[in-house]
């Protein structure tokens, strides 16, 4: 029997469930985050259930046909960024499924992925970031911590799940550096600035605790990502800014651009595997261009 002719009977003998085990299997053997899993179970698990209310059960039904229609009904329901999250899940299966060798042909090669449009993601403007600092100006505990929290947030760019996971004694006071443990296990340097560490290292007093405790706390203990959003999205709303916490991860791109850093040290400190996450964080405008060209003009910078 030939490999291709051995691949087509694996296939044939595959039912939906048995290949989405085998890709959840190779997820987590492969050490993804929680949040990862949560992703596929959920972007797969809708492909499965329009699949199974049609009749197909066996992998090898499974065509081109199958996954535009899929892709057809999802537009008509949800908006083009979920659209293409959910579909990037059924590509990453079928891609699986090919290495694996499950599939003599995979029909995920056949269809385009949906456009989205390329829309620059909005920051935070000088005006709003002084109307946060305004609203953290209190003394009592909560606003020393939305302060400390806004911050850090802004200065170094962490992800909401990077800076929920952070522990007292991870970040070195004398130096405002700390290890950071971003997607894909990869580890990289964040720093926070004189500025920032000072409202940090208050924080810190105030809080106490002991080495490995959860940083952030609220008035009914350790604070998750979602509460850290809801502070967040409460503060920006008593401020007069619409806030949360990726918002502060573009700002952080885009001011950092602004004060001469160069683009490849930006990537490095957000933990972008690639510079394509991150161009649609430059919301960079005309008086931007103008003043790098000012900086850089090939023909002034003649001798």
């Amino acid at each position: 029997m030939t490999l291709e002719q051995l691949t087509r009977q694996n296939s044939l003998n595959l039912t939906l469930d048995t290949a989405l085990r085998e890709f959840d299997l190779h997820q987590r053997v492969s050490r993804h985050s929680p949040r990862t899993l949560e992703y596929y179970d959920f972007a797969l698990g809708r492909f499965r259930s329009w699949l199974e209310a049609r009749g197909v059960q066996a992998l090898e039904e499974v065509g081109a046909s199958h996954i535009r229609e899929f892709m057809l009904d999802l537009e008509g329901s949800m908006k083009p960024n979920s659209v293409h999250a959910i579909m990037r899940g059924v590509r990453a299966l079928f891609n699986f499924l090919e290495r694996e060798e499950l599939l003599v042909s995979n029909p995920m090669r056949k269809v385009k992925m949906p456009k989205l449009d390329q829309t620059i993601l909005p920051a935070f403007t000088e005006t709003e970031i002084g109307l946060l600092m305004k609203a953290t100006q209190g003394k009592d505990s909560r606003d020393v911590r939305n302060r400390a929290l806004v911050l850090t947030l802004l200065d170094t760019g962490l992800r909401l799940a990077e800076c929920a996971a952070l522990k007292v004694g991870d970040v070195n006071t004398d130096t405002g550096l700390a290890k950071v443990l971003g997607k894909g296990r990869k580890e990289r340097v964040m720093r926070l600035g004189a500025n920032s560490l000072k409202a940090f290292t208050k924080y810190l007093r105030m809080r106490g605790g002991k080495v490995g405790d959860t940083l952030w706390i609220g008035r009914q203990g350790p604070m998750t990502a979602l509460g850290i959003a809801e502070t967040i999205e409460k503060l920006g709303k008593a401020a007069g800014v619409h806030a949360h916490p990726h918002k502060f991860r573009r700002t952080c791109a885009l001011m950092m651009l602004r004060n001469g850093a160069d683009i490849f040290s930006v990537q490095h400190l957000l933990g972008h595997a690639d510079l394509g996450v991150l161009r649609r964080y430059l919301a960079q405008t005309d008086a931007d261009i103008v003043k790098a060209h000012e900086k850089c003009s090939p023909v002034d910078g003649m001798n």
